[in-house]
């Protein structure tokens, strides 16, 4: 089975979808392995100007986080998915 080194995207734009139809946009700063999310706000697409001015954490329970999805875009700009 493949893993996935989630270290590795620290600090990386990311996307977190919900069960209950949410998507929440910002700079990943914390996951665990119950998938519990901690974004720093005000980086991405559709973030709101309230929360861009204010550098918001924003939590999201691991039980509701349907996925978490990463821009590639970005990934590969600053070399994540090199292997040697």
């Amino acid at each position: 089975m493949a893993t996935l080194d989630m270290e590795k995207l620290l600090h990386k734009r990311a996307m977190c979808f919900t069960v209950f139809g949410e998507a929440h946009n910002g700079l990943l700063q914390a996951v665990d392995n119950n998938f519990n999310t901690v974004l720093l706000m005000g980086h991405g697409a559709g973030v709101d100007q309230a929360a861009k001015e204010e550098g918001e954490l924003c939590f999201v329970r691991g039980e509701s986080v349907m996925y978490v999805g990463f821009d590639d875009d970005a990934a590969g700009a600053s070399g994540g998915s090199s292997e040697s």
